[in-house]
């Protein structure tokens, strides 16, 4: 099973396990720069038979929009506030000095006062000049990630500097491909997560934001491309082939015992798709943080 898939369909089961509490379980899966296109039932260039098949069991919306850039789309969901109103139009530079009004309480925050345990694993990009901007002082019980917007993927490197943490600690663990050490963050929140209580898990995944990096393995999927080898790491970097390794799927089984039928999600471009679940079931959503095209990529 790859990575990203593993990533997607862990926080599914993670949102999805039956009984835990009577408030539901949260997941939000935030994934970086994916277009329209860039999902095998609208494109058949791309391999992606999980989200398929995820498609066809959930919900796609298919004019519902995001803003065009990374920060403001974050901040919006986190805040429930235009992004202008947050203070966050989209932060340039890894040293700028802004970030996500810190008079405007989180969701994670709120969620707090109803006893949830809030985690994020991924991309924070609301400022991180000041300690009270990173995603611990914001309602997080623990983060792992990067805090910047757009770090190399297998070094962590950007701008003479490492960005890589651990709750506000460096993560020494730079080095490796982001997504797998995401996975592994994934696998212990929910080994470690105590069912008595609910749980709302923030996953902004890195993939598919420059710069355009994958393992060999991923690369490989895809025959190489004389014209546009660019096209190829890209579509690579959304790796989604299924059921190579299902250990760490039956590990979250037999922990927690039956897995929900409801409907889930999926995305669609600009993405926010919302499945009708009832009020005490479990919510799981898909969605991407950029919409209308603000640049010519050309041959992507």
């Amino acid at each position: 099973m790859s990575t990203l898939f593993q990533i997607a369909l862990i926080a599914a089961l993670c949102g999805c396990f039956v009984g835990a509490a009577k408030l539901p379980n949260i997941v939000f899966v935030l994934v970086d720069d994916w277009g329209f296109a860039d999902v095998g039932f609208r494109n058949p260039a791309i391999s992606s038979p999980n989200f398929d098949d995820l498609a066809k069991t959930g919900l796609i919306l298919n004019r519902h929009y995001v803003f065009r850039y990374c920060s403001p789309s974050r901040a919006s969901f986190l805040t429930g506030r235009w992004p202008h109103h947050a203070h966050q139009w989209n932060i340039p530079s890894f040293m700028e000095m802004a970030g996500t009004n810190l008079n405007m309480t989180m969701l994670p925050a709120k969620l707090k006062t109803a006893n949830y345990a809030t985690h994020i694993v991924g991309k924070w990009h609301q400022g991180f000049f000041d300690p009270r901007y990173i995603p611990i002082n914001r309602g997080f019980d623990t983060s792992s990630g990067f805090l910047g917007g757009g770090e190399d993927h297998f070094t962590q490197y950007i701008q003479c500097s490492i960005d890589y943490w651990k709750n506000d600690a460096p993560d020494p663990r730079n080095g490796t491909y982001d997504a797998y050490n995401y996975r592994d963050d994934l696998a212990k929140i929910i080994e470690n997560q105590d069912t008595t209580n609910p749980l709302f898990l923030y996953l902004p995944l890195h993939n598919v934001h420059d710069p355009f990096e994958a393992p060999d393995e991923w690369l490989n999927i895809y025959p190489v491309n004389s014209t546009c080898e660019f096209r190829r790491t890209y579509q690579a970097m959304k790796k989604d082939l299924s059921k190579e390794n299902p250990e760490m799927v039956q590990k979250l089984l037999e922990r927690y015992n039956e897995f929900s039928k409801e409907p889930r999600d999926m995305q669609d471009q600009g993405y926010h798709s919302e499945a009708a679940l009832p009020s005490d079931s479990n919510a799981c959503k898909f969605m991407a943080d950029n919409g209308g095209y603000w640049r010519p990529w050309k041959n992507l």
